[in-house]
């Protein structure tokens, strides 16, 4: 008994003697049937608490056919939910209960990423890069671990938790030590400069660089003009000298891509007399290069693909103490040999968008266009690594997959009422 209520045992027997034969039947029904409603909502509320308070979740499978010829190890996995009405906040009609501030940005507290159907083991971290409650769309980095070019890698968004008001998750801990600096611009609306890594180089702009629309979500606007328009985002351990190896990569989009001599994706340089050059990763009118001089000799790696205006592309540059390497768009395309160690030169400095150029004060080589998810690392990533990102990023990507929505909670695939949301959805274990 609850409530006041009778239980069914006293119930039929009141009904057995208060009813006339005829009807017992029918009312008795009736009153098992109500009985069973209780219980089956009951059941709602204990079940919810083995699957850690979670109503939803969202089996996401990464295709390993995807990830080129080898494994790809603390590899950060690109999550893009695209105006999906499940992951609005609960004001806008969606699932997402709380929200919560990571590095400037409004996230969902109550999402988190596990590595099992019942929400309660979480993955190595996640990191929402943007969010927006009102269309549900969701910029989630993964690092659950090592990327498989053998068997398909899963894992699982769980949302709407009422109890959870804080982010869930180390966001930084999505990128391993070797990254140096990674970059987002995420949102779109207002640009971001921060730092996703545990360095904190957040960028600091000089002149007229805006958000605008990237290739994944928000990026940076640029117009050419000398001097005046660059993201600094400093010094400390992006100073990678010595002989000792990098990637650095940036999407980038431009208009006048074929007619431009130099735009400077990404470099490290200074205005001093030494002209020391650690990384440039740039473009020209008919090639992609990514360059390292030692203050007399400036040899390259230089892409051959014909590259066109308008068109985003995925340029990476790495340096593994001996060989520079370019790809573009997921394949390598040019490499040049270097061996020299090298020093920072003084003044040194990491910009974006342009670089400082020995001699020149006036910063003489200015992107006219959009850049997106600038990252620098201390290592020398694989090109099946290179592959698997620009597969993952693209445009037109297939590579990983949200499937759909399963409640939780509730008997073994019965009908339950979702009391908290006030729908009838179907219970899963």
């Amino acid at each position: 008994p609850a409530g006041g209520e009778v239980g069914i045992p006293t119930c039929y027997a009141g009904l057995r003697k208060q009813t006339p034969s005829p009807m017992r039947k029918p009312i008795i029904l009736a009153t098992l049937v109500h009985f069973a409603l209780r219980c089956a909502l009951c059941s709602t509320l204990f079940t919810t608490q083995a699957h850690a308070g979670y109503r939803y979740r969202y089996q996401v499978t990464v295709d390993h056919t995807q990830a080129g010829s080898s494994d790809s190890a603390s590899f950060p996995i690109l999550v893009y939910i695209s105006s999906n009405s499940d992951f609005k906040t609960a004001a806008n009609g969606g699932y997402i209960k709380n929200t919560t501030t990571l590095n400037g940005q409004t996230v969902p507290a109550d999402l988190i990423v596990t590595s099992d159907t019942t929400c309660a083991i979480k993955v190595t971290a996640w990191e929402v890069a943007s969010y927006s409650g009102s269309s549900g769309t969701v910029e989630l980095w993964v690092n659950q671990g090592t990327l498989s070019h053998t068997v398909n890698t899963v894992f699982y968004i769980c949302i709407g938790n009422a109890a959870i008001t804080t982010y869930q998750s180390t966001a930084t801990s999505v990128w391993a030590s070797s990254f140096v600096g990674v970059w987002h611009q995420a949102n779109g609306s207002a640009l971001s400069l921060n730092d996703s890594t545990i360095n904190a180089h957040t960028g600091s702009i000089t002149g007229a660089v805006s958000a605008t629309t990237g290739e994944i979500d928000g990026g940076s606007s640029y117009s050419g003009v000398l001097h005046t328009n660059y993201i600094d985002v400093g010094s400390g351990n992006l100073a990678i000298v010595g002989t000792n190896s990098y990637t650095v990569q940036g999407w980038f989009k431009s208009s006048v891509l074929t007619s431009s001599s130099v735009q400077m994706l990404i470099g490290r340089g200074t205005e001093s007399s030494n002209c020391t050059q650690p990384y440039y990763l740039y473009s020209s009118s008919s090639a992609f290069g990514i360059q390292r001089g030692n203050n007399s000799t400036y040899p390259a790696a230089l892409s051959s693909a014909t590259h066109s205006n308008n068109t985003w592309y995925l340029v990476v540059g790495t340096y593994d103490g001996s060989t520079l390497r370019m790809y573009v768009n997921g394949s390598a395309d040019g490499t040049g040999s270097t061996s020299s160690s090298l020093t920072d030169p003084p003044g040194a400095s990491t910009l974006i968008g342009n670089t400082l150029a020995c001699y020149a004060s006036n910063k003489p080589y200015p992107v006219n266009g959009t850049l997106d998810e600038l990252r620098v690392m201390a290592t020398n990533v694989s090109a099946d690594w290179i592959t698997a990102e620009y597969n993952m990023e693209k445009p037109s990507q297939a590579m990983v997959t949200l499937g759909s929505k399963v409640a939780l909670g509730g008997p073994r695939g019965s009908q339950i009422m979702d009391l908290e949301d006030g729908i009838l959805t179907k219970g899963l274990h």
